[in-house]
C-alpha cells in the first residue's frame, strides 16, 4: 500500500484577482498582526476621511456618522420639460415599491420611467482632465447613527455642504481611471456617462478608497489587506442597489453577473466597511489550517514546469464564459 502523506496543491488562474484570493486562503497569517494593522489603518482613515461621512443629529449637531446614502436620478418631464427627483415621485411609501406610472410635481402629467428621460450635466473630470457628461443625481436618504440615536431622513444643508467640500478636494492618490474595454457589460452604462472605471463610484467613496489603498500598499500585511480591500469594492460602488422594500436598510448589492448601475444606488461608508470586512476575514482565517504549503501562480497551466507522475488529481472550474462575461466583469476590481 502507498504511504500517503500530506497533499499539497498547485493553484493557478489567469485572473490576478482570483490568484490574490487563492494566495490569501493558502498563506498562513497572524490574525493578531492583521487586527493590529486594520485598527491602525481604520483610525487613520477616521482621522483623514471621517468628516466626509459626518452628518447631524436631530438637534443639528454634527456628531452623527453616515452608514449609507441613497441617491436618485433626476428626470426631465416630457410634458413641461422641468426636472424632478425620480425617487420622490416614483417611490410608493405606503407599499414600499416603485410605481410604473407617476406624476410630474410641476405640471402633474402622468409619465413613466420610459417616457421621461434622465437629466444630464457636464462636469470637469479631474482624473481624466477633461469635461464629461453624466446623469444628474442627488441624495434622497441619509442613514446613520449619532450615539444611540438613529438617523433616517432626507439630506439637509449640512450634508449638502459636505458634498460641496468634497467636490473641491484635489485628489493626489491613485485613481483607477482606465477606460472600459469594448463589450456588452462594459458598455451598458455609457448613456449614463460611465466610460471609465472611476465612474462607478461617488466622489466621496472614490477619495476614501484611494486613501485606503495607499495605506494598504504601504502596509507589511499588504497581501492580506488587499484581499479585504477587493472584497469591499462592489458594495462601495454605484452598482449597489437600493432595497426598495426597506430603503432604510443598506442596499441589496449589485445585480449578479452584470455591471448594471441603477437609477437609485446606495452609497455605503468605506470606514464602516473596513471593520465589517475584517470581521468576515477573521472568521475565515479561524476555519483555515495554519499549515498551507501550497503553490500559487498567475497564467496558463501549459507554462508550468511540473515533473511527470507528481500530480494525484486535477480539479478545474469551468469559466462558463457563454453565460458570464468574466473578462468584462473584471474591469471593475
Amino acid at each position: 500500500r502507498p504511504n500517503w502523506g500530506a497533499r499539497h496543491a498547485v493553484i493557478g488562474d489567469l485572473s490576478p484577482y482570483a490568484t490574490n484570493i487563492a494566495y490569501f486562503y493558502n498563506t498562513p497569517v497572524d490574525i493578531r498582526q492583521i487586527q493590529s494593522e486594520v485598527k491602525r489603518i481604520q483610525q487613520e482613515m477616521e482621522d483623514e476621511c471621517g468628516w466626509m461621512y459626518t452628518t447631524t443629529n436631530s438637534k443639528g449637531e454634527p456628531i452623527g456618522r453616515i452608514s449609507f446614502v441613497v441617491w436618485s436620478d433626476l428626470m426631465v418631464c416630457p410634458s413641461c420639460g422641468k426636472e424632478y427627483i425620480f425617487w420622490n415621485q416614483a417611490f410608493d411609501k405606503k407599499n414600499n415599491c416603485i410605481l410604473d406610472e407617476f406624476h410630474c410635481p410641476h405640471c402633474h402629467a402622468i409619465q413613466s420611467k420610459k417616457t421621461a428621460r434622465v437629466a444630464t450635466e457636464t462636469y470637469y473630470d479631474e482624473a481624466l482632465q477633461e469635461t464629461m457628461t453624466r446623469v444628474k443625481q442627488v441624495p434622497v436618504i441619509v442613514v446613520g447613527k449619532a450615539g444611540n440615536e438613529k438617523i433616517q431622513r432626507g439630506p439637509n444643508s449640512y450634508d449638502s455642504n459636505v458634498l460641496k467640500r468634497i467636490d473641491e478636494i484635489h485628489t493626489e492618490g491613485f485613481i483607477p481611471n482606465g477606460a472600459l474595454p469594448e463589450g456588452g457589460e462594459t458598455q451598458r452604462n455609457v448613456e449614463r456617462g460611465i466610460t471609465h472605471v472611476h465612474h462607478f463610484y461617488t466622489r466621496r467613496n472614490l477619495i476614501a478608497l484611494s486613501t485606503l489603498y495607499s495605506k494598504i500598499e504601504a502596509s507589511p500585511m499588504v497581501h492580506a489587506l488587499r484581499f479585504m480591500f477587493t472584497g469591499m469594492l462592489i458594495l462601495s460602488s454605484n452598482m449597489n442597489r437600493v432595497r426598495v422594500s426597506n430603503p432604510y436598510n443598506r442596499g441589496k448589492g449589485n445585480l449578479s453577473g452584470t455591471l448594471y448601475v441603477p437609477g437609485v444606488p446606495t452609497e455605503t461608508s468605506i470606514i464602516d466597511q473596513i471593520g465589517e470586512r475584517f470581521k468576515t476575514m477573521s472568521n475565515a482565517i479561524s476555519e483555515l489550517s495554519q499549515i498551507r504549503a501550497n503553490a500559487q501562480y498567475v497564467g496558463s497551466a501549459d507554462c508550468l514546469t511540473i515533473q511527470d507522475n507528481t500530480i494525484d488529481y486535477i480539479f478545474t472550474d469551468p469559466p462558463f464564459g457563454a453565460n458570464l462575461n468574466y473578462s468584462e466583469l473584471n474591469s471593475i476590481p
